[in-house]
């Protein structure tokens, strides 16, 4: 995301759209882990107190 926003306010034109792509990318690839995490972490909580309870 980081590298994106450089990319895009030192660039110009195709570069400069590039940039903002990799943006759009790196956030929204980013939002997706976030969620996929937080739906994993309420499916296995339950099974991961079990394991635990069980070693």
């Amino acid at each position: 995301m980081v590298f994106g926003g450089f990319l895009a306010t030192n660039s110009t034109g195709f570069v400069s759209g590039i940039g903002i792509l990799l943006m759009a990318i790196g956030l929204l690839v980013g939002v997706i882990g976030l969620l996929q995490s937080g739906v994993r972490d309420r499916r296995t909580n339950v099974d991961l107190g079990s394991a635990r309870t069980e070693k």
